[in-house]
């Protein structure tokens, strides 16, 4: 299943705001860091 850029984004804020409150603020910005690079290649 392929996400749409807007889902990916929605991910993202949801990562932004959530990640000191899931516990797993590591695994999150790794993940964050790389949603954004994704979203920031499919501009391009």
């Amino acid at each position: 299943m392929a996400l749409t850029n807007r889902q990916v984004k929605n991910i993202i804020w949801h990562i932004e705001n959530n990640r000191e409150i899931c516990g797993e603020k590591s695994t999150l910005d790794d993940v964050l860091t790389s949603l954004k690079r994704n979203v920031k290649e499919t501009k391009e």
